[in-house]
């Protein structure tokens, strides 16, 4: 007896921490579940990734040969060096499988969730709060199926939210500057979101912060600053590469809008008006005021946020019918705000309205906005700022009267049990039905249609992969487990591998092609029915996805 009582003592003095502790453990916990088998297939991003990370681990070069990149060329989208290196080490210890490719981002991500918790207890001191915001991070729909796919917006939201913690710690001990600004660096090489984020909210904190800082911590910040322009400089002048092959998204750079603007002066002269150098600059100017604020709205709008998401379905959930966040969510992010409205003059409710303001201007700044990448700040804002509203809906009383607080009371056990069954729900969806709704552009089958391409290759002259998606080679590479040495020969020979890797080729050349002296397995999408087809490739309804099929020398090729 005396036993059981010194146990349930223990238990109940470190309830709260074994709360938390459970929280965390099953956030990992649904983060890394089937990783390898949900989604059941890897889009390009992710592939080019892990079969780079690969080539880096068996040779320190990437897939075209350059050693030890800062910037990987990939598809000539040139991606940053930082989740390409961190997925090598998964590739290590669970080889080249879909797990052991996406095991660092679910872990890395999954770091985020105590980190959510100690950053909610700094900022407001309360069990409830940071209990609440950590809960909405381990069950958020955004975060779950990001972090299960290799996505490196969601690596640097971690670091992100570390740079963060740190900056706001700041006013307790200076020392926390070298932290915030190390978690900054590391986060600039995984994303670039923070690169526009994070020196606006360094500015703004220490302006909120300056009589202090001139007092006694003008020297630190000074110092932090130049680092912090060094780190700027530094990277921006390594990724050069990529921010000029992407340069087209940002605003200030759009041809699209720099020609819209030009047609727009066409018309005025036309009409007779003046340009003069001002009336250039003033209609420049609006033309990008507007667009910025179009981008900042929509990506803060409810429809995209709650229930749309964006437009790429590597991203966004509506396959399974669900949003980027629980739509229980809306009324309490709302109530957050007013909470921390209402306290501003509070140390943490300043710091938190900065982020939330600022958080939305990365996507805004570009034109292909709202785009979730972006705007990861921005959606785990909201899970804190709906705990906020959750404390706020339990410990305020709107109304004076004891009836009006029981309804209250009421109205908060409802929002529970909803945000409970709609969590319930997607969590359903997702690990029982996602693989049964993955949209085309996720490339069902290409897993399967690579091994029967193996088993089959040898017997024939030539494979021609004619449309079969977007870049194929780089499946070819990473689902047969191509030997990087071997690819980097074929380079050296002059081979060039986004067009053909041995006797597989990607991509229709008929000169290529010999039908009276060869045999030749084309594969293709299976829309149209073929004679002489040696294999199809089925979804779950027996619905045909890939073929492979011979074609004699009397067939005409069909593209």
């Amino acid at each position: 007896d005396s036993l059981v009582k010194v146990l349930l003592k223990i238990l109940f003095k470190h309830s709260f921490f074994l709360l938390i502790s459970f929280l965390v453990i099953i956030g990992f916990f649904l983060r890394l579940i089937y990783l390898g088998e949900i989604p059941a297939v890897m889009h390009r991003d992710e592939v080019a990734i892990a079969y780079n990370a690969y080539s880096i681990l068996e040779t320190y070069r990437d897939e075209w040969g350059q050693f030890l990149p800062v910037i990987f060329q990939s598809f000539g989208d040139y991606k940053l060096p930082g989740l390409i290196y961190s997925t090598a080490l998964g590739i290590k210890f669970f080889g080249l499988n879909p797990f052991g490719a996406r095991v660092v981002t679910a872990v890395l991500a999954s770091v985020l969730i105590p980190v959510t918790f100690l950053f909610t207890r700094e900022l407001y001191k309360s069990r409830f709060i940071s209990a609440a915001a950590t809960t909405f991070l381990v069950f958020s729909f955004w975060h779950i199926s990001g972090a299960r796919n290799i996505y490196e917006p969601m690596v640097a939201l971690t670091l992100a939210v570390l740079s963060y913690a740190t900056l706001f710690k700041v006013s307790q001990n200076k020392v926390y500057l070298l932290l915030s600004i190390f978690f900054f660096s590391l986060s600039v090489w995984f994303y670039h979101t923070p690169l526009f984020l994070y020196p606006i909210l360094f500015l703004v904190w220490g302006f909120h912060l300056r009589k202090k800082i001139l007092r006694r911590e003008l020297k630190w910040w000074l110092g932090a600053f130049m680092c912090l322009l060094a780190i700027v400089a530094i990277n921006t002048q390594a990724v050069a590469t990529l921010n000029q092959s992407r340069g087209e998204t940002i605003l200030f750079f759009s041809q699209e809008l720099h020609d819209q603007h030009q047609s727009s002066l066409q018309k005025f002269w036309q009409a007779g008006v003046p340009l003069y150098p001002v009336f250039t600059v003033g209609q420049r100017g609006f033309q990008l005021s507007y667009y910025f604020f179009q981008g900042y709205v929509k990506g803060i709008s409810p429809d995209f946020v709650f229930f749309a998401g964006g437009n790429n379905y590597w991203h966004n959930l509506r396959s399974i019918g669900f949003g980027n966040s629980n739509p229980v969510l809306l009324p309490l992010f709302v109530l957050g705000i007013v909470y921390a409205i209402r306290n501003r003059k509070d140390l943490s409710n300043s710091f938190l309205l900065y982020v939330l303001i600022l958080s939305p201007i990365p996507n805004a700044l570009t034109v292909d906005s709202p785009n979730i990448n972006r705007l990861l700040d921005f959606h785990f804002l909201i899970l804190v700022y709906a705990a906020l509203g959750l404390y706020f809906l339990y410990t305020e009383k709107f109304f004076q009267s004891g009836f009006a607080f029981t309804v209250q009371r009421v109205m908060f056990l409802c929002v529970v049990l909803a945000y409970i069954g709609v969590a319930g729900q997607f969590l359903a969806s997702y690990f029982l039905t996602f693989n049964f709704s993955l949209h085309p552009t996720w490339n069902e089958g290409v897993p399967e249609l690579m091994d029967e391409v193996v088993t089959q290759k040898d017997a024939f002259d030539k494979v021609v992969f004619l449309n079969v998606t977007a870049k194929p080679h780089i499946f070819y590479l990473f689902y047969t487990g191509y030997s990087p040495d071997r690819l980097h020969t074929l380079q050296q020979s002059g081979e060039e591998h986004t067009q053909r890797v041995e006797n597989v080729f990607f991509g229709a050349d008929e000169s290529l092609y010999d039908l009276e002296t060869e045999r030749i397995l084309f594969v293709e999408p299976a829309k149209i029915e073929r004679e002489h087809t040696i294999f199809s490739i089925e979804d779950w309804q027996g619905k045909k996805l890939w073929q492979g099929y011979e074609v004699n020398s009397e067939a005409v090729l069909i593209n």
